[in-house]
């Protein structure tokens, strides 16, 4: 049900504003370029399910489209922080750690 809520309120007029660089970014600072730049975004939930971003979640990790890519109708930047996402991430290689 909270997707299809998401969903809804998310679906516009299917403007093909390019995706702004939100990785390295809090999420407040996010949410403010996304709005600059007339694009969505929402933060990946549980099974990468669409929740609204907060400005409490952390810094962006991740993000789906990649910046500069055009986005299209109904669609929105799907992201993950260091709180829903950096389980996901890969540590860093470090020489010599073996």
């Amino acid at each position: 049900m909270a997707k299809d809520n998401v969903s809804r309120k998310l679906n516009y007029g299917g403007s093909r504003q390019p995706v702004p660089k939100l990785v390295g970014l809090t999420a407040e600072s996010a949410l403010a370029a996304s709005a600059r730049a007339g694009v969505p975004v929402v933060a990946a939930g549980p099974g990468d399910d669409p929740r609204p971003l907060l400005a409490e979640h952390g810094t962006v990790v991740r993000q789906h489209p990649e910046a500069g890519h055009p986005l299209g109708l109904s669609n929105w930047v799907m992201v993950w922080t260091e709180q829903n996402g950096a389980s996901e991430q890969e540590a860093p290689r470090v020489e010599g750690s073996e």
